[in-house]
């Protein structure tokens, strides 16, 4: 019984706290990933720093399985790191100023896969969106942005004569 919960604090064992429904569209996407993020997510290190990041953060040990659920959608590319405080706020029952800290962990954490992690999240959202189509800014709540694609172009000077 004890080995499941530990199984749970991987990323990668984080699914089986979900509904079995789901089981099937993450082990899709997890196939998806690079052999590096796969390595990442079912690696022993990366559970024993989700255990001893719940275990500095106080969590309630039924509760670290969260962190590694959010982990593992991070790595899938269902959440972005700019949503980890709000959802570790949420989901942990945690002030805003411990999960803001446990954040930078976890993006810490990511670090040396974040290449490997953008270009993945690169490939799913040109294959959801046309490449060459701008999304609009003010939708998502941005303000003067200024969108150089759109923008014209100044024409190019001519070339310095040489003497």
């Amino acid at each position: 019984m004890a080995e499941l919960e530990v199984i749970k604090t991987y990323p990668i064992g984080s699914i089986l706290t979900r509904e079995e429904s789901e089981d099937a569209q993450y082990l899709q996407k997890i196939k998806r990933l690079t052999p590096e993020l796969r390595s990442f997510i079912a690696s022993p290190k990366t559970s024993a720093f989700i255990r001893g990041l719940g275990k500095s953060y106080d969590v309630l040990p039924e509760k670290i399985p969260l962190i590694a659920f959010e982990v593992l959608q991070i790595a899938i590319g269902d959440r972005k790191t700019s949503q980890l405080i709000q959802d570790l706020s949420q989901e942990l029952s945690l002030p805003l100023p411990e999960a803001t800290q446990m954040a930078k962990e976890i993006e810490e954490l990511f670090s040396p896969y974040m290449l490997s992690l953008n270009s993945a999240n690169q490939e799913q959202s040109n294959s959801t969106t046309h490449p060459l189509e701008t999304p609009n800014l003010q939708a998502g709540g941005a303000r003067n942005v200024l969108d150089l694609k759109t923008q014209n172009r100044p024409p190019v000077p001519p070339p310095i004569p040489s003497r």
